[in-house]
């Protein structure tokens, strides 16, 4: 029987093939692995509700010796921005969101390009809703549902 011997280029060619093989499964690997991953929902959330732009609404699940607690949350990405009251709203652009923290009801913007939170009122002054964007005028106007009034401010 003959011996084959491999030439240079077959040799080249064998390990450029093997390479190539072995990065595909590694890459189908992690693809699959981060298709699994986002199906997940993280521990403690019972729901979560794609606002666009990388905002989400996420319900988040308490129990203790009382009962059980349904809290509703609004993120930025994986961030938790805060426990939210009334539904945040997201400007057109998807550049900012207001939102108002049920915790201590002050009205906050969240500026999407630095990911800043700006504090637009220090203290609760009323159940925040409607939300009128005015983007190119770099204002955000917000009415308060009982009291009647409204306010503008700028989007810093």
């Amino acid at each position: 029987m003959e011996e084959h011997e491999w030439t240079p280029q077959q040799r080249a060619r064998i390990i450029i093939i093997s390479i190539i093989a072995a990065i595909v499964v590694i890459a189908g690997g992690i693809y699959g692995y981060q298709r699994y991953q986002r199906g997940r929902l993280p521990s403690g959330m019972e729901q979560v509700q794609d606002l666009g732009f990388g905002f989400k609404r996420a319900t988040i699940v308490k129990s203790d010796k009382f009962g059980t607690g349904h809290y509703p949350f609004f993120f930025y990405r994986d961030k938790p921005l805060c426990q939210i009251g009334p539904e945040p709203s997201i400007s057109p652009s998807g550049n900012y969101a207001v939102y108002q923290d049920a915790r201590n009801g002050k009205l906050i913007l969240f500026r999407r390009r630095d990911e800043k939170v700006i504090e637009l009122t220090k203290v609760f002054v009323g159940i925040a809703n409607p939300y009128t964007w005015h983007e190119d005028e770099g204002t955000i106007e917000c009415g308060f549902a009982k009291e009647g009034l409204s306010q503008v401010f700028p989007l810093q």
